[in-house]
C-alpha cells in the first residue's frame, strides 16, 4: 500500500515550481536544470520527496497507526477519484491537526494553485488557510 501511495503522491501536480530545500545542486547541475521543462523539474522533485514525506509521516504517527492508515486511505480515495481535491485537503487537515510541518510539507503534492498554510497565533498554529486556483481562501 505504501508503494501505491508513493506512486499517488508522485503523480499529483505540485504546488510550486521550486522546492523549499536550498541545496538543489546535489541532483542537478545548473545546465541540466535550464534544459529541463518546468513540468520535468517538478516531477523530479516529486519522485524524490514522496518517499521522504512518507518517512516523515511514519515517524510522526509511529504511536498513532490509525492516523497513518487513515492518511493512506484518503490518498487512495483521491487517486480513485472518489473524493475531490478540497475533500482530500479537508480530510488530511483533520489528521494533521496540530502539526504545521506536515501541513506545510504536503503543499508540494497539491495540484497547482492549491495551498495550505498554517496560521499562527504566537507560537501555536490556530487554523489553516487553504487557497484554491481561483483565489478563493478558506480557513479550517
Amino acid at each position: 500500500m505504501v508503494s501505491m501511495l508513493i506512486s499517488t503522491l508522485s503523480q499529483l501536480s505540485i504546488h510550486s515550481s521550486t522546492h523549499p530545500q536550498a541545496n538543489q545542486q546535489e541532483l542537478y547541475t545548473t545546465n541540466s536544470i535550464t534544459q529541463m521543462s518546468s513540468q520535468e523539474y517538478r516531477r523530479s522533485w516529486k519522485s524524490r520527496d514522496a518517499p521522504l514525506y512518507i518517512d516523515l509521516l511514519k515517524s510522526t504517527f509511529s504511536t498513532q497507526p490509525y492516523n497513518y492508515n487513515r492518511f493512506l486511505d484518503i490518498m487512495m480515495d483521491y487517486k480513485r477519484q472518489m473524493i475531490d481535491t478540497l475533500d482530500m485537503i479537508e480530510r488530511v487537515l483533520i489528521i494533521f491537526q496540530g502539526n504545521p510541518s506536515l501541513i506545510s510539507g504536503f503543499n508540494i503534492f497539491l495540484p497547482l494553485g492549491y495551498s495550505m498554510e498554517p496560521v499562527f497565533d504566537g507560537s501555536q498554529s490556530t487554523a489553516v488557510l487553504v487557497t484554491t486556483p481561483s483565489g478563493h481562501s478558506f480557513s479550517f
